[in-house]
Formats: C-alpha cells, structure tokens, sequence
C-alpha cells in the first residue's frame, strides 16, 4: 500500500507550478496550475483554492475517477492526513467507503499448511485504507464542489511558456496507456 497525507501534500507541492501567463489555456486566468489529477494534485488543488488561488488541475486521463489498472492499490490515510481530510470534510465519507486499519490480523500460510494469525500489536495511531479508485472519487467530488478550483481531464501541460522553458529541451513520452506528452522544465 501507498501512505497518504502531509506525504501527499509535500509531493503534490513539488507538482504545483505557480505561472505568471497562463497563455496556455487563458491568460492570466489562474493564479496556480496542478499538474497531474491524481491524490497529491487534487489535494493541491482543493487545499490551493481553499486558500483563495484560482487554481486549475490538468489531467491527461479522461476523468478524475478513472480507475487505472496499473494503480490498482490501497492508500492508507494516516493521521496526518486525517488532520488534513478533516479540515476539508472528507474523514467521515473516507471511513465510510474505507476500512480502518484498527484490529486487523495477519494471516500466514507456510508450505507445510500449517497457519498462524498474528495480530500486530499496533502502537501508531489508526488509520483508514481506501482503494486508489475510491480515493480518488471523493477527491474528485470535492474538487468540483470546491469554488475557485477548476478541473481539466483529458489534457496534458506539454510546454508552459516562460524564460526558461524552450522547444529543444523537452522530453516526449510515451505512458503505459500509448499517451503521449512532452515535459520541460520551466
């Protein structure tokens, strides 16, 4: 599983770019663009907004909620994150569509078949894990209730224009699904 929270939001940081002419899509019609729709760049966006930025969210994927075969996995929503989805009011939605990470055993089958169950003791605070696909349904709903957020699907940053970004220093790629996006450093 993948751990979400103040982890998520540090990363989702590293993918804000902050852009002074938007003359991608208008400009100067937001103060922030989030690069990437997944956990940490929704959590970017609706905690950006919260904050008062017009803000917008690019996604290369069709949908938000599209759920991705190659990220099928578990977040576990520690309490760091719960600070943060309890300031959003996501918590209570996320406990409900999630399992809590409170009383849970480990089963262990050796080859000889015999089985032993282990409950870990557990000394950290609880959790709550949510299925990728799940999470990023609730992010998504609140992502669009949120003012000041708007989101793009099924569209892609290729090159933000500016002093240091130049045709001949980006990288084209091609993802998993065939999709293909050129990066640049800006």
């Amino acid at each position: 599983g993948h751990r979400a929270g103040l982890n998520m939001w540090c990363l989702a940081l590293v993918l804000v770019a902050v852009v002074e002419a938007m003359a991608v899509v208008h400009p100067r019609a937001y103060d922030c663009v989030v690069a990437g729709g997944g956990p940490a760049g929704l959590a970017a966006g609706i905690e950006l907004a919260s904050l008062g930025w017009k803000t917008m969210v690019v996604e290369k994927r069709a949908a938000f909620d599209d759920f991705d075969k190659n990220k099928a996995f578990h977040y576990l929503i520690d309490v760091r994150g719960q600070r943060w989805t309890d300031r959003h009011g996501l918590t209570e939605e996320l406990q409900r569509q999630g399992v809590p990470s409170a009383n849970q055993t480990i089963t262990r089958l050796f080859p000889d078949l015999k089985t032993t169950v282990v409950t870990p003791p557990l000394s950290a605070p609880q959790g709550i894990w949510i299925p990728r696909a799940q999470f990023l349904t609730v992010l998504a709903q609140k992502a669009r209730a949120t003012p000041h957020l708007h989101l793009r699907a099924g569209d892609a940053l290729e090159i933000l224009p500016g002093p240091h970004s130049q045709e001949e220093e980006a990288e084209e790629e091609e993802d998993a699904n065939g999709q293909r996006s050129k990066t640049c450093r800006v």
